[in-house]
């Protein structure tokens, strides 16, 4: 019995009770075992260490966290324009926090860019040998009186900063056109439709535009000859009186031709020349006018008197209705409206006035920047997709016009018209800069045509927009 107390009873070998029993292990491992047991050690105490780090970086997240929301506070108090308070919902809750407000659209600046890139694009198209733009109605690539001064006027109505580098083919643009004026004043081309008091009205803006005091003589020629254009010796019983012809005087059917937009362009000339408000021409052009809009005042029938404007007495791109009395009704459209509101502004018709106010009346009831308003489902896309950017251009001068040295701009409920054109303006800019209509049978199908018209509505809202200098 005694010799079994000394007895292990795992592996049955014999150790003696008073001596400490021998490792089996070598000194070694003992050293090894006796290593990892410090390294644990070590590693607990760098754990703490780096928990500690990430406590004290969350305490000073939080701490920088609240400084800022105490610096909001007071900014936003002392700048209320760059901050606003709002109300945010976190789980179920209702806060209040201030917000850095954000950074308005700089109308100014997005339409000078557009314009800027429309304007390369129409400068390159420039014919550098003969000083002008082509023709888009010629086969062969040479100068044309009708394009080019259309270009002229459309890139002389442009600000400083986006004509500048240009001025010297400006100059020479405007030489081609004198060069092309005959000896009563009228520029036009030697071919059977020359479009000349059509373009001698352009020529007349654009070199008014480019340099009213360099041009002074040929303007006061040009003048002169659109005053003499005009049909007054006409009976005033004739509704043809007091407007001018779209072709030459002749024996052409086209020639007896009269409408409101080659009416819109000479007074528009004439008004920007200086020429008297109580001249004779803008008396006879009035009545004109008012046999071209569809306004009565001793009417109630609103829907057939809408206070629109038609092409002209005797026609309409948009049809024709007869009423119970048996009278015809020319339809009142879009760019006809626009170009008789703005002819009432230029022969001197203040905007309270019974026929402005109807005008404005008809555009705030059908205005659209999707196409030429006024024309039913099912009439021809020739004409109210077809006259696109005419019509813009043509309500940018219509809705702001001028007011002695200001410009005044004429909104409606639907919104800031002016900031809905850019942006559509500037989805239909192309990569090149040009803009052209997809719709043709109208001219504007033909990129000269149709970025000069987008130029011109730019230019005129520019005229409107606050701009504090910034680049663009």
């Amino acid at each position: 019995m005694e010799e079994d107390k000394g007895k292990d009873p795992e592996d049955g070998q014999l150790s003696s009770p008073e001596s400490p029993q021998r490792s089996e292990t070598s000194p070694a491992l003992d050293k090894a075992g006796k290593g990892l047991g410090e390294g644990d050690g070590v590693r607990a105490e760098g754990g703490k260490r780096s928990k500690d780090i990430w406590v004290l970086s969350a305490l000073l997240f939080l701490a920088a966290l609240g400084i800022w929301g105490i610096y909001a506070q007071i900014q936003a108090r002392r700048h209320p324009t760059k901050y606003v308070r709002i109300k945010s919902r976190h789980q179920g809750e209702v806060k209040k926090e201030w917000r850095r407000k954000k950074k308005p659209i700089s109308w100014a600046r997005e339409t000078l860019k557009m314009t800027k890139r429309g304007m390369e694009w129409l400068m390159k198209q420039f014919l550098e040998k003969e000083g002008g733009w082509p023709h888009f109605q010629w086969k062969e690539p040479r100068a044309g009186a009708p394009t080019t001064a259309l270009a002229l006027f459309a890139a002389a109505s442009q600000p400083e900063v986006i004509r500048g580098p240009y001025l010297d083919k400006l100059h020479r643009a405007a030489q081609f056109l004198i060069s092309r004026m005959d000896s009563q004043g009228a520029v036009m081309e030697e071919d059977d439709l020359a479009y000349r008091s059509y373009t001698t009205a352009l020529s007349l803006l654009a070199l008014v535009k480019l340099d009213k005091k360099k041009y002074a003589t040929s303007i006061q020629k040009l003048r002169a000859y659109l005053i003499r254009a005009q049909l007054s010796q006409l009976p005033r019983t004739n509704w043809q009186y007091g407007a001018w012809r779209y072709y030459e005087t002749g024996d052409h059917l086209q020639s007896r031709r009269v409408d409101i937009s080659l009416t819109s362009y000479v007074l528009e000339s004439l008004y920007e020349s200086g020429l008297a408000s109580s001249h004779p021409v803008f008396r006879r052009a009035y009545l004109f006018l008012r046999r071209t809009q569809n306004f009565r005042s001793d009417t109630k029938q609103y829907r057939i008197y809408d206070g629109g404007f038609a092409f002209s007495p005797r026609n309409s791109k948009a049809g024709e209705y007869r009423t119970a009395d048996g009278d015809i009704i020319y339809r009142s459209y879009g760019s006809a409206t626009c170009d008789g509101l703005r002819s009432l502004f230029y022969v001197g018709l203040s905007p309270t006035s019974k026929r402005v106010q109807a005008a404005l009346k008809w555009l705030e009831r059908n205005l659209t920047l999707e196409q030429n308003p006024g024309f039913s489902p099912d009439q021809l896309t020739q004409f109210k997709r077809g006259i696109f950017y005419y019509y813009y251009h043509s309500l940018a001068k219509a809705l702001i016009f001028r007011k002695g040295k200001k410009y005044v701009l004429i909104n409606f409920n639907q919104g800031n018209w002016h900031h809905q054109m850019i942006a559509r303006l500037k989805q239909l800019q192309r990569p090149g800069g040009e803009w052209v209509n997809k719709v043709s049978g109208m001219g504007e199908e033909h990129a000269i045509l149709s970025t000069s018209f987008a130029l011109l509505a730019l230019s005129q809202i520019l005229k409107v927009l606050p701009y504090s200098g910034e680049s663009f």
